[in-house]
């Protein structure tokens, strides 16, 4: 009862006036705190998954990441089947409680002062990545939580006052498309200097989805590549 009353609830969005309201911080309650072996498989340390507060749900076999705003408050769930070999009908990765992913960006929470102390942000797609960065003591890593980013998550950098931003989106996107969507991007945020990864530059990255799955990279020898294969548009 208590499983169908949790899922249940979904953070409500009101995207005229751009607001939303979070979820109560007991639903966390329900779930034990967890280490994944998957994770720590994936370079997720186990400091970082308590950093990150991971859980378990036993009924779904899955592992979940908290979803939390700049103030920490929790607004959504997302899960990963706990398993390496699932049916195909499975989703890998799911919402376990649904949030407005156009107004989040994952880190927040955690690496807002040390974006500011940077000075830079780096924007990726994907959750784990900013896990992965912050295993390697890479601090300054938001997730836009997929290949696109939204105009109320450049509001909200704005707002925060994240003005400088590095984009290093997956190296399967076309990076023509993901150069052409930012410069849109840059003609009505001029506040946000816009720098493009080009993670494709470097051969021993290309088969990799992430610069962060480089885990024989050093953390300044990645920070270092994200740093000198961007340029500004």
């Amino acid at each position: 009862m208590y499983h169908l009353a949790v899922r249940n609830n979904k953070c409500s969005t009101n995207r005229k006036g751009k607001d939303y309201k979070v979820l109560p911080e007991g639903i966390l309650d329900f779930f034990p705190k967890v280490v994944s072996d998957l994770f720590l498989e994936d370079n997720i340390d186990e400091f970082t998954q308590d950093s990150f507060g991971l859980r378990y749900d036993k009924i779904t076999n899955r592992i979940l990441i908290p979803v939390r705003n700049e103030k920490h408050e929790l607004v959504g769930i997302l899960s990963r089947i706990n398993a390496k070999e699932f049916p195909n009908n499975v989703s890998k990765y799911n919402t376990f409680i649904s949030y407005p992913p156009s107004m989040v960006l994952f880190g927040l929470d955690r690496n807002l002062k040390f974006i500011r102390r940077e000075g830079y942000a780096v924007l990726v797609e994907a959750e784990k990545s900013v896990m992965k960065a912050f295993s390697k003591g890479i601090n300054n890593v938001l997730a836009a939580g997929g290949s696109h980013l939204f105009e109320e998550q450049c509001e909200l950098l704005i707002r925060l006052g994240i003005t400088d931003v590095i984009v290093s989106f997956d190296s399967d996107k076309s990076f023509k498309g993901v150069i052409n969507s930012v410069k849109g991007l840059k003609v009505k945020y001029t506040e946000i200097k816009f720098r493009v990864h080009k993670v494709l530059e470097s051969p021993s990255v290309r088969d990799k989805s992430s610069v962060f799955d480089m885990t024989e990279w050093s953390r300044s020898e990645i920070e270092n590549h994200i740093l000198n294969y961007s340029f500004e548009i």
